[in-house]
């Protein structure tokens, strides 16, 4: 019987997964395609999607939530997870296991986090509102930053 999919799509994609920074590349392109497309014609399409209700159900327990607060708390609890293991591999095991190579990454995380949030303060004086939102860029930036590039 013939493949459905060609060998030689299947070992590109495998060659491309076992690059290490493919989960970076992948979410920049996710990035960039979820803002054009939320600032296109496509943004009621996009904006049903995120509202879109999805549900488990087991026996009489049912979770019912927007798309949106799925990914909010189930995704990015187990993506903070999963950062966090690796802060721990390289903390007992890896580059940042010696305390004097802990200093600059550091640093570099204090102000990749001080920084999108000043800007943010920055950009937004005067608007009591949008100041209660400082945190968003601090924390968004830590996804970025967490990929190996």
């Amino acid at each position: 019987m013939k493949p459905i999919v060609p060998k030689v799509i299947v070992d590109s994609l495998n060659d491309f997964l076992d690059l290490e920074s493919s989960s970076g590349i992948l979410l920049v392109i996710a990035a960039v395609v979820a803002m054009v497309v939320a600032n296109s014609p496509l943004a009621p399409i996009y904006d049903s999607l995120i509202d879109l209700p999805v549900g488990i159900r087991v026996g009489a327990l049912e979770i019912e939530k927007p798309l949106l607060l799925w990914i909010n708390d189930g995704l990015m609890a187990v993506f903070f997870f999963l950062v966090g293991l690796e802060l721990k591999r390289e903390i007992l095991d890896g580059q940042l296991s010696d305390p004097r190579e802990i200093v600059l990454p550091a640093l570099g995380a204090f102000g990749g986090m001080l920084f999108p949030a000043a800007i943010y303060i920055w950009v937004n004086q005067g608007d009591n509102t949008a100041l209660q939102g400082w945190a968003i860029p601090a924390a968004t930036e830590a996804i970025f930053r967490s990929q190996p590039w």
